[in-house]
């Protein structure tokens, strides 16, 4: 099945969903059976799990990606925010993996981030903060949001939790992820996990 533009969301909206992203401090915490007891699981880019289970869990139902990276087939699921001209690509690779697809329309982070914070700009955003938008927009779910919070701890230059890649780049959008996070939060629209409340 494949669904294009903003339309639909595959996620029960009946049960819990977590969207996991791939922070550094993920580390400093046993989040593994915590992540794993939600319905919906849904995890970012390379998603590694692997050797890291006890800070991040194992379940794995919704792939959310920019790009077609390699990651284990476990998941039911898959949102694209890439590129549009990728798109018949990643239609084939769903068809021949029979998994769900919904693409997401590439522009619709800076007109998310627009209606939030009433800035007209182009935010330079995160696979997962894009997605976290999406799903506050386009359904009735409040998800729990976990690991993106990262970039200005004690392993700032570190943005992913399976290395030290230095994400120069979105550790300067960092105050912007935080300002959405933050606001999404306070309007009760997410559940941050490691937010200013936290």
């Amino acid at each position: 099945m494949i669904t294009f533009l903003l339309k639909s969301l595959s996620m029960n909206t009946d049960k819990e969903t977590i969207i996991v992203g791939n922070s550094a401090d993920l580390l400093d915490f046993s989040f593994g059976a915590y992540i794993d007891s939600f319905d919906s699981v849904a995890r970012c880019n390379l998603a590694k799990t692997k050797g890291y289970e006890k800070h991040v869990g194992t379940k794995f139902t919704s792939w959310v990606t920019s790009e077609l990276f390699k990651v284990p087939k476990v998941y039911k699921e898959m949102y694209w925010l890439g590129i549009s001209k990728l798109v018949p690509e990643v239609k084939r690779f769903a068809t021949d993996e029979n998994i769900s697809l919904t693409v997401v329309a590439h522009g619709h982070r800076q007109r998310a981030t627009t209606r939030l914070l009433g800035e007209v700009k182009r935010p330079q955003l995160t696979t997962g903060i894009a997605f976290v938008l999406y799903m506050v927009e386009k359904t009735d779910v409040v998800p729990t949001v976990i690991g993106f919070d990262g970039y200005d701890s004690k392993r700032a230059a570190s943005v992913y939790y399976w290395n030290d890649i230095r994400g120069t780049r979105y550790v300067k959008c960092y105050d912007l992820h935080k300002r959405i996070l933050t606001k999404l939060h306070e309007q009760g629209k997410i559940k941050w996990i490691g937010g200013p409340n936290e």
